[in-house]
């Protein structure tokens, strides 16, 4: 962005020529009249670069924001993958008790068995 200052065709100055040097002169009310102009654009200018700052401020921030918004999308999918992760533990676990029970219980039968066994050939020992 470029301010240029120009000004009216009512504020034509008295132009003096001293050698090798023209000066351009101005009323009072032509001067503060430029003055006027002058500080307005120098506002201008000032605003401007306090927006061009704000902007820049702003778009800093919103790579900030991007950069944590990515972050945070990653950590969900790595919390996704251990949340998928544990229920395959758990599956695998209750498999695993599952097939323990089977065997537990097997091996109470084969106990019965046995101590049925034990008890009649002992009894069948005393009787004779």
């Amino acid at each position: 962005m470029t301010s240029c200052c120009s000004f009216s065709q009512g504020l034509v100055p008295t132009v003096q020529q001293s050698k090798n040097d023209t000066t351009y002169c101005f009323t009072a009310s032509q001067t503060k009249r430029i003055a006027k102009i002058i500080a307005v654009q120098m506002d201008c200018d000032s605003i401007s670069k306090e927006q061009d700052e704000t902007i820049n401020l702003l778009q800093k921030k919103g790579q900030k924001q991007d950069s944590s918004i990515a972050n945070l999308e990653m950590k969900i999918m790595n919390l996704n993958q251990i949340e998928g992760n544990n229920t395959m533990n758990i599956f695998l676990l209750e498999k695993t008790i599952e097939v323990q029970n089977k065997l537990l219980k097997r091996s109470k039968f084969h106990k019965v068995l046995l101590s049925i066994g034990l008890g009649t050939v002992t009894t069948i020992a005393i009787i004779k």
